[in-house]
């Protein structure tokens, strides 16, 4: 990272796996990266200036994490292609709608997310704090951890008392 890269322009690497591309100035999504990288499992795209993501997106089937931190995104785009993605981070984007939070059903794996530092979060205003987190319960309601936090899971155990 820390480069000062302004293109994803790649050759076809199938093969390739992990990919990181943070902390330089991608400011475009180039369709024939998602065609060349098809086989990508790992993708680390934060600190750059990237829009919303594009269709294309939806040919990365295999990713099981995404990094896309302090970009320009303002949506959370539902990809029902990405069904193995367990992993993504979002925070420090520009989401300002707390609906977009409903898109994250589209991805069926999901057990982190980090949203936090979107102005829909409205830190510091502990209602809306809650809204935030309860809006990302009702729509994945098998998520591991929220942001930093894990999401404590109630057991309940069943006994007859004979064990």
């Amino acid at each position: 990272g820390k480069n000062k890269i302004t293109s994803m322009t790649l050759p076809p690497l199938p093969r390739l796996r992990h990919l990181s591309l943070q902390n330089n100035r991608l400011e475009v999504w180039e369709p024939a990266f998602f065609q060349n990288l098809s086989g990508l499992t790992h993708l680390y795209l934060g600190h750059n200036n990237l829009p919303d993501l594009p269709e294309e997106f939806a040919l990365l089937t295999n990713l099981v994490e995404v990094d896309l931190v302090r970009n320009a995104i303002t949506l959370i785009k539902p990809i029902p292609e990405l069904k193995v993605l367990e992993e993504l981070w979002m925070n420090d984007n520009k989401i300002e709608d707390l609906e977009q939070i409903s898109h994250l059903g589209a991805f069926p794996a999901l057990k982190t997310i980090y949203l936090e530092r979107n102005p829909m979060q409205d830190l510091g205003n502990k209602e809306a704090e809650q809204r935030y987190r309860e809006a990302i319960l009702k729509a994945v309601p098998h998520i591991q951890q929220i942001d930093a936090e894990r999401v404590d899971f109630e057991i309940k155990v069943i006994s007859d008392g004979t064990e």
